[in-house]
């Protein structure tokens, strides 16, 4: 899935904060967190910066639950 939240042409030494919200309802289990930040244009990913779990966790809870999942995400970019 592919999510614009900007097209706005940042120069050198602008600085931004992105905001991330989500709903964390998920299965019972461990779980990590890794982040990325890329540039895709025509096809083509420049990458800026991945890092690969960065957060883990663990949800603990007695029901099982299967199926799909809409996290409610939200992204938001604020500029400093």
């Amino acid at each position: 899935m592919k999510n614009i939240i900007s097209q706005k042409i940042y120069k050198k030494g602008e600085e931004i904060a992105v905001l991330f919200k989500q709903k964390i309802n998920i299965q019972k289990g461990r779980y990590s967190l890794s982040l990325g930040c890329v540039n895709i244009q025509t096809g083509e990913i420049e990458v800026y910066n991945r890092l690969y779990d960065c957060i883990l966790f663990e949800v603990v809870g007695s029901e099982e639950m299967v199926g799909f999942y809409d996290l409610g995400k939200t992204i938001g970019i604020k500029e400093i």
